[in-house]
């Protein structure tokens, strides 16, 4: 971790010699670096402002300010700050998705080839994972479900029958659900996919419309496909009448 961290000092070192920038001593900054503490990953992104004074005698012309990161985006002065004169540069960092320590160095560049630097840091606490009985199918990736199996009884031949299908996602990322009925002429259906948050809900209505000639109990699969993973399928019946 040590020659990691060398390394890619170095790395910088070397970069900014051959783009021949040096330090910006004129811009004095109130702090260089920001402990945000613990913050949820549930509550959103969260801001802080650094002060900048311009204390040498030409005005100051900040031209960007890049955290290398998309977790990051900065706001810098749109004008000049005038010699004596005080500006912000705000730095936001975004949680989602990124449970435990983080530490972003943030590189303010000017005009005439100077550089700061900047650092955040602080710990996401993660989101809560549900607990709610309501989904007790386990069937990957951090989804549930609220059926393992869905019966739908008898069914009259020519008519349809719904039931919803909820899901909840105890895992950190966005899941995109498609699904896939596994026997396409069992006359199941299901309306549309579900896109599911982190520590979200969702639903899907799933249908049956048994066609004319089916005999005895129908039996086939949903199979729920998250971010192009399958996933435990669901057992869907059904007696056509």
């Amino acid at each position: 971790m040590k020659k990691l961290i060398f390394v890619s000092a170095l790395l910088m070192l070397t970069w900014i010699a051959a783009c021949g920038q040096s330090l910006n001593r004129d811009a004095k900054f109130d702090s260089t670096s920001h402990d945000f503490g613990t913050i949820k990953e549930s509550g959103g992104k969260v801001s802080h402002r650094f002060e900048v004074k311009n204390s040498g005698k030409e005005p100051l012309v900040v031209l960007y300010a890049r955290g290398g990161c998309n977790c990051v985006s900065t706001e810098i002065p749109r004008q000049p700050v005038k010699p004596g004169e005080t500006a912000a540069i705000t730095v936001t960092f975004d949680p989602e998705n990124r449970p435990g320590h983080f530490s972003k160095e943030i590189n303010i560049v000017y005009d005439g080839k100077k550089f700061s630097k900047l650092r955040i840091s602080g710990t996401v606490q993660a989101a809560k994972k549900h607990s709610d009985s309501r989904y007790s199918n386990e069937i990957g990736h951090g989804i549930k479900t609220n059926h393992e199996t869905m019966d739908f009884g008898k069914v009259k031949a020519g008519t349809h029958k719904e039931m919803k299908l909820k899901f909840t996602n105890d895992c950190a990322v966005t899941v995109n659900l498609d699904f896939r009925i596994d026997d396409p002429a069992a006359g199941v259906s299901v309306d549309s996919g579900c896109i599911l948050r982190p520590d979200a809900d969702g639903s899907v209505t799933v249908s049956v419309c048994p066609s004319k000639g089916k005999d005895g109990k129908v039996t086939t699969s949903l199979t729920p496909i998250a971010n192009g993973y399958e996933l435990k399928p669901i057992i869907i019946t059904y007696i056509p009448l």
